[in-house]
């Protein structure tokens, strides 16, 4: 009686060290996978907050427009995996990445015809030239003693606008952080465009909307001021 007891007892607390050998390799197995899992959480994270892109020029011609989009992240991208949306309409294929580059300031003299200027010695500027089709001038039936009006000539100033450099237009490259990429779509838009990039960040562009590289200084309708 007492053998089959301790035999009982063995077997019970044999059994018992097995299922708790297994239970601790499956908690092991559970805790490993929550762990892989949490790490990947956290890749996939870190890999969002390291990817950026901006549309930072758009130039629109009839039959063709041009989108410039800047990687401002810190990780390299696909940009074969860029997405476009044109006025809130997914474009699925009619446009096309052509060519990878930067942008860079460059400085252009140009002379200017004066139509016209007047001086207010009150005002902080006191004399302003314009180059816009309305001179600004007072009511010239009554104009002020410290007025000048109706003055033609030529006013010479050096632009800082910005070129785009073109550095690769192969079918395939790299879109390193800092690069522009050029798409180009022969579809017009009304209201806005919409580029996606991976991991799905965007960005959103409004018609007339400034843009980092439209101009560094405005080329037309420019008011110049003399202190």
């Amino acid at each position: 009686m007492g053998f089959s007891t301790a035999a009982a007892f063995l077997i019970v607390f044999m059994a018992g060290m097995v299922a708790a050998v297994e239970l601790l390799n499956a908690g092991e197995a559970f805790f490993t996978s929550l762990a892989e899992e949490m790490q990947e959480q956290v890749r996939r994270s870190q890999d969002l907050l390291n990817t950026g892109v901006e549309i930072v020029n758009v130039t629109a011609r009839p039959g063709s427009t041009y989108i410039y989009v800047e990687n401002t992240g810190s990780t390299a991208l696909n940009p074969d995996k860029l997405s476009l949306i044109i006025d809130g309409v997914w474009i699925e294929e009619n446009f096309s990445v052509i060519a990878l580059g930067y942008f860079r300031v460059k400085y252009v003299n140009k002379t200017y015809l004066v139509k016209g200027a007047y001086h207010n010695s009150s005002a902080s500027i006191p004399l302003v030239l314009t180059t816009q089709d309305d001179t600004q001038i007072y009511n010239p039936s009554t104009p002020d003693p410290d007025q000048l009006y109706g003055i033609v000539g030529w006013f010479n100033i050096t632009l800082a606008v910005s070129e785009f450099v073109v550095t690769n237009t192969s079918d395939s490259f790299y879109w390193l952080p800092g690069d522009v990429v050029l798409i180009s779509t022969p579809l017009g838009f009304n209201r806005t465009i919409k580029v996606v990039g991976e991991r799905g960040v965007s960005d959103l562009y409004h018609a007339g909307e400034a843009l980092p590289h439209s101009h560094v200084l405005p080329a037309d309708s420019y008011i110049y001021r003399w202190e």
